[in-house]
């Protein structure tokens, strides 16, 4: 027994002895084996299996990794860092036990390219300037500018990631508009154009010369043109006294404006339409009129001989002979005086002219007009404002034609007017206005048988030497003013209408008082009215002169003052025929 447990000793030390001896096993695993990283990078974990001491090994810089050596099982943390470039990349590591190796392949993606310009279009006006183009990318990018746009310059063309190019753009010298397209190119993917546009200088022209003033004699006047496009001068077609050359052109110039003399008493003036594109000017040209002289009355003549027709609508004993001079006596220039080589009078009377016709505005080129007359001729229209210049014009008779319209207060102007008659012209209206009573050396004034309306006004006092005043049978109205003392030349006064009561003159209100203090009248015609009351007292004071005295017809009543009978004169005016009738239903007694 003893013996066999010897032997058993002997065999389970020999066992230890072999064990002892015995290689040992590695085991070593590592889990992932692969591992990805996106481009911002990040953190991962290895598990490391393995029953030995382990070391971790890597060579590339993006990589780093903790701890770098283990025993027995552990973990390691992988950090990648961030990827900026568009391209991936890879990379090992090495976890080695004894003879035992696993390589970790790690991959990290690239970035995502991404490129945003602005702007994509930029306007710019003639005067250009700059402008910076803004760029946010993670790639690098360059700028091209088409070689053929050498009016557009950049500070810098290429950058490696987000960058900023100004850009320059030249002044634009033409009218003309213009483009380029410039590129961004980010390699390798991406490309974007911006579009540069500029205006082109705008359109324009100026006119330096702003008018035209020329003297009767005319000349040359240099107009200039500042324009950068194509114009036209257009001169009115009924201005043929004007020329303009050159009349078209382009760019800057200078205009000659031609004016021919004048000849005719009158300024003339017309305008000159200076266009560009949509641009227009208008260039006045005034001229002055020729001076009186005995060729501008002459060329009158002849406006008022073409006026009525020549010398076929003339009485045949007083026909013109326009081919004559004035002062010829073989002229037969009727109605026609010269005073010193100028036409002085022109008097036209009853049957002269034989046709309808008007009177031409030439009449007012005749200044020198000192009694102008046209009697029963035939006249219509209105009186022509160039009568009205006719500043020394002593004498004017219209009467008996067909007038129409109204007399301006610009009658005003002729201060030296002395005798107007413009009676019996139904058609011919207006008021006795402020210029009619500013007539101070006005003697007779003669309206009767007009369509003159309104109230005679107070103002009549300012025609100081008016010794007739005749307005029967017109549309006057209204209460007489009471002022007729006022004028110290007053010999007569008509104002009456028609003999029938229907046709009466809607003249109203009392007898002025003021009558009866006039010195030196000799008749007073106040008839076929509509005056009421009775006849002042103050008429008792009337001056012997006064011949006649017409009211009947009116509607006048009561007992004449006995003043007024007791008149010396009162005999001879015939009470019965001339005082006392009146309306129906109104009448003046004498006792």
């Amino acid at each position: 027994m003893k013996k066999l447990l010897k032997v058993m000793t002997a065999l389970t030390a020999l066992t230890l002895v072999f064990a002892c001896t015995k290689t040992k096993v590695i085991e070593l695993t590592v889990s992932p084996m692969n591992v990805s990283f996106e481009a911002g990078g990040g953190e991962q974990t290895l598990t490391v299996t393995c029953n030995d001491n382990w070391t971790v090994t890597g060579e590339a810089d993006w990589i780093t990794f903790t701890p770098a050596s283990g025993e027995g099982n552990g973990s390691i943390k992988i950090t990648a860092a961030a990827n900026k470039s568009i391209e991936g990349r890879e990379a090992s590591l090495v976890v080695a036990a004894g003879e035992l190796k696993r390589t970790v392949k790690v991959e990290q993606q690239g970035l995502t390219a991404t490129m945003s310009v602005s702007p994509f279009m930029k306007d710019m006006d003639h005067n250009g300037g700059s402008f910076n183009l803004e760029v946010t990318s993670n790639i690098p990018w360059t700028l091209s500018i088409p070689a053929d746009a050498t009016w557009i310059t950049a500070d810098k063309t290429s950058f490696e990631g987000s960058g900023v190019a100004k850009i320059t753009v030249a002044v634009n010298e033409s009218t003309e508009a213009r483009s380029a397209m410039l590129k961004v190119v980010g390699d390798p993917v991406f490309t974007t154009e911006v579009e540069v546009t500029q205006a082109g200088e705008p359109l324009f022209m100026n006119v330096k010369t702003e008018k035209v003033e020329a003297t009767y004699e005319g000349g040359s006047f240099p107009v200039e043109i500042e324009a950068n496009q194509a114009w036209t001068v257009t001169v009115p077609e009924d201005a043929t006294w004007l020329k303009a050359e050159p009349a078209s052109g382009e760019g800057n110039a200078t205009v000659t404006v031609t004016v021919e003399n004048n000849i005719y008493r009158k300024g003339r003036a017309a305008t000159l339409v200076i266009k560009a594109g949509e641009t227009s000017v208008d260039l006045p040209v005034t001229q002055d009129l020729a001076p009186a002289s005995r060729q501008t009355d002459s060329l009158a003549l002849v406006a008022i001989f073409n006026a009525f027709g020549g010398a076929a609508n003339m009485k045949e004993d007083r026909a013109w002979d326009i081919t004559k001079a004035m002062d010829d006596a073989e002229a037969k220039w009727y109605g026609v005086t010269l005073k010193e080589g100028r036409v002085s009078a022109l008097k036209f009377l009853k049957g002269t002219v034989t046709a309808d016709w008007t009177l031409p505005a030439e009449v007012g080129d005749l200044d020198a007009l000192t009694d102008l007359r046209f009697i029963d001729c035939k006249l219509v229209g209105d009186i022509p404002m160039e009568v009205f210049t006719l500043t020394n014009l002593e004498a004017l008779y219209f009467t008996n034609n067909k007038l129409t319209g109204t007399v301006p207060v610009e009658i005003g102007l002729l201060q030296n007017l002395t005798n107007l008659y413009i009676d019996q012209n139904p058609d011919l209206g207006g008021e006795i206005n402020s210029g009619i009573c500013s007539l101070a050396n006005l003697v007779n004034i003669n309206i009767s048988q007009t369509s003159f309306s309104g109230s005679i006004p107070a103002g009549i006092t300012g025609m100081t030497a008016l010794t007739n005043f005749m307005a029967y049978q017109t549309k006057l109205s209204g209460e007489l003013p009471d002022v007729w003392d006022q004028l110290p030349a007053l010999k007569l006064i008509q104002l009456y209408g028609k003999n029938d009561t229907d046709a009466t003159m809607a003249i109203s209100g009392p007898l002025p008082a003021s009558i009866g203090n006039c010195k030196k009248l000799t008749s007073i015609w106040i008839y076929n009215c509509n005056l009421t009351g009775n006849i002042p007292e103050s008429w008792a004071n009337l001056p012997g002169t006064v011949n006649q005295i017409r009211i009947m017809g009116n509607k006048l009543q009561g007992v004449i003052p006995a003043g007024v009978q007791a008149h010396a004169n009162w005999s001879k005016w015939n009470a019965a025929k001339y005082i006392l009738p009146q309306q129906e239903g109104y009448g003046l007694t004498t006792e």
